[in-house]
């Protein structure tokens, strides 16, 4: 589990193949609305960029909303 102030990771499972390279899929649940998202990461090339893209792309996709829905901006940086 991973929580900071924009979102919690709730589960996930990560995995790879030869045909495939590395995936995870995760449930994240915005902070602000309890919004739950589900993130698909597929093909990667190592776990190491993995989790940081996973956390960028939550990230923006939590703001965009907060955007979209309440017309505030992100004041958060990570």
């Amino acid at each position: 589990e991973y929580t900071n102030d924009v979102y919690e990771v709730i589960g996930g499972k990560t995995g790879s193949t030869d045909a495939s390279g590395v995936s995870y899929t995760c449930v994240a649940e915005d902070s602000d609305t309890g919004r739950r998202y589900v993130v698909v990461y597929l093909n990667g090339n190592s776990s190491t960029n993995m989790y940081s893209e996973i956390s960028d792309l939550l990230y923006q996709i939590c703001c965009f909303f907060m955007t979209l829905w309440y017309n505030e901006s992100c004041s958060i940086t990570m």
